[in-house]
């Protein structure tokens, strides 16, 4: 297996509870959306692994606005939180549709996990 994440992405070390590690990021402009590309780890550190996440992303204007959201399983549910072992690195492609009439700027990506208990708050390297 070759480096995780690898050369390309923005390495983090950003972790939500004791389950999930976001290790990498990497943004890709495309005509109509944005490219959002997560290179997750399973730490399994004493979290509840029964209990599938949700990772939602947002593209924030320069007030905070939201211009653009995509929420769900990471991996768009084929490899579903609960299965995750120890260990295991995912790699989490998403979409954020751009709007048309976008204006030019300066954008942010939020992140953020939720499980049925609420939202896991990050800890570690953050993402901006």
């Amino acid at each position: 297996m070759g480096p995780w994440p690898p050369p390309g992405a923005e390495t983090r070390d950003l972790r939500f509870g004791n389950d999930l590690v976001l290790e990498g990021v990497r943004l890709e402009r495309y005509a109509s959306d944005l490219g959002v590309y997560l290179y997750w780890r399973a730490s399994w550190s004493g979290g509840l692994r029964w209990q599938d996440r949700n990772v939602t992303l947002e593209l924030l204007d320069d007030a905070g606005r939201v211009v653009s959201r995509t929420s769900g399983d990471p991996g768009d549910g084929w490899y579903r939180t609960s299965f995750w072992q120890p260990g295991d690195r995912i790699l989490d492609e998403r979409d954020l549709p751009l709007p048309s009439n976008m204006p030019p700027g300066d954008y942010s990506v939020r992140l953020s996990v939720t499980w049925p208990g609420g939202t896991v708050p990050p800890t570690g390297d953050p993402v901006g």
